[in-house]
């Protein structure tokens, strides 16, 4: 059995704005857009910036855990993370 489970929790829901979504996470509230190419604000942080952002800082916070756990210095750790999609094609309706 997992002694170690950690529980996390994040919501969202649409504003009046189209394509603009309130977010949460525990006392944490922040604006995420919608990409422009969508017609979305495209002002905030994109649901696919902070995904690929949440990853860089998962792998730089777990290199700070590691190096702690293992008694080693760290002068500082970065990640990136990239990604790209192409976008979606639409059959006509039938």
């Amino acid at each position: 059995m997992n002694t170690d489970l950690r529980h996390y929790r994040a919501d969202a829901k649409s504003t009046d704005t189209f394509g603009r979504v309130l977010c949460s996470a525990r006392e944490q509230h922040f604006v995420m857009d919608g990409p422009v190419w969508n017609g979305c604000p495209g002002e905030a942080l994109t649901p696919g910036e902070a995904f690929l952002a949440a990853v860089a800082a998962c792998g730089v916070e777990l290199a700070q855990v590691i190096a702690r756990e293992d008694g080693s210095t760290q002068a500082g750790s970065t990640c990136r993370s990239r990604g790209s999609s192409t976008a979606p094609t639409r059959s006509a309706p039938t």
